[in-house]
């Protein structure tokens, strides 16, 4: 999600939210308030930030950062370190070959990377080294290479254009090969982040009674009409026929999430230790298939975890020149600076 500076915060709180995950926002104004709420003075959530996301061109968003080439999508990742992200976000407009230079600079700073996908598919990223997937995108292109070509020409059009291609696109899509693009992802440890609250509230807006969700008394309503349902529905181009198709998707959406590690049942030798496709599961937390021992696949070390524990050394070196080993170079290093109390380790 995306968190505007401060509003929610306390809100979050009040309802159990402990943690919250933002995956686009302005660089200053968010790593500022991850700061404040790790300080611990306020009933805040823990926040763990991206910044501004990375996208090919053109960008979606105007606040996005663009790239075209190799060489400017390793620069973006490299300045998301040097500002201290907890992780790094994609956007649909990234190819394979920017995911394969994007991902090979945030393996060298131990930053994880988190897609929307659009112009590359769920098997490719996840052979790239993606660490997770948004709302289930690149899905519907690996499960049916023959009409990938269609959704990327949907993509390349507009956002918009792409994002009811592959939402109609779950409709046509079988079983056996969502289960092996599930068994894929399970192999490599992807965690999916499958936001099937979004797709079925898109499958209803035509229906007033949406709106009238007990669950939406208690939101604001200067949030609801910053949420602006109308313009969006008129953005997206969504008619009664959209509406209808993308209900029919659901079914097989809902069916994704739950094959069991990747069409191998509970019942049928799936081991408690391997990861569902479905959730990224307490396996990959546990055993930090998608970050250190015991922490959030995504997270960054606060303040409170200085005052709590010290972590391991990898976790502190994030300036390529370090070369993670301490020493006079690491003494130079963004992570030393930020980390004074690991400067000679």
């Amino acid at each position: 999600m995306s968190i505007p500076p401060v509003g929610p915060c306390p809100r979050f709180v009040a309802y159990g939210i402990t943690s919250v995950r933002d995956t686009h926002g302005n660089m200053d104004s968010i790593l500022a308030l991850r700061e404040e709420a790790s300080l611990g003075g306020n009933a805040w959530p823990r926040v763990y930030s991206a910044g501004a996301m990375i996208d090919g061109a053109p960008a979606t968003y105007g606040d996005a950062t663009e790239v075209k080439t190799a060489a400017q999508a390793r620069r973006a990742v490299d300045a998301r370190a040097v500002a201290g992200v907890d992780f790094i976000k994609t956007y649909t407009r990234i190819t394979p070959e920017l995911f394969k230079a994007l991902l090979d600079e945030a393996n060298a700073l131990n930053l994880k990377v988190t897609a929307h996908l659009g112009l590359t598919d769920a098997e490719t990223a996840s052979r790239l080294g993606v660490a997770s997937i948004e709302h289930m995108t690149g899905i519907p292109e690996a499960a049916n290479p023959r009409g990938a070509e269609k959704l990327y020409a949907e993509h390349r059009a507009s956002f918009f254009r792409g994002w009811n291609a592959f939402e109609k696109s779950w409709a046509t899509l079988d079983s056996t090969n969502l289960a092996r693009v599930a068994a894929t992802l399970v192999d490599r440890n992807v965690i999916l982040i499958p936001t099937l609250v979004l797709h079925d509230t898109f499958s209803r807006l035509d229906d007033p009674a949406v709106l009238l969700d007990p669950d939406l008394k208690s939101v604001p309503d200067s949030e609801i009409k910053r949420w602006n349902l109308p313009d969006l529905k008129a953005r997206a181009g969504w008619t009664d026929a959209d509406y209808v198709a993308f209900r029919a998707s659901r079914p097989m959406q809902d069916l994704f999430v739950r094959i069991p590690g990747g069409g191998r049942s509970d019942r049928g030798g799936h081991r408690r230790d391997q990861p569902d496709a479905s959730t990224g599961t307490d396996a990959a937390y546990r055993d930090g298939a998608a970050g250190e021992r015991g922490t959030h696949p995504e997270r960054r070390p606060s303040r409170r975890d200085d005052q709590r524990r010290p972590a391991p050394r990898r976790r502190f070196h994030r300036d390529a020149g370090c070369g993670q080993g301490g020493g006079p170079g690491h003494s130079r290093c963004g992570s030393a600076r930020r980390y004074p109390q690991y400067r000679d380790r």
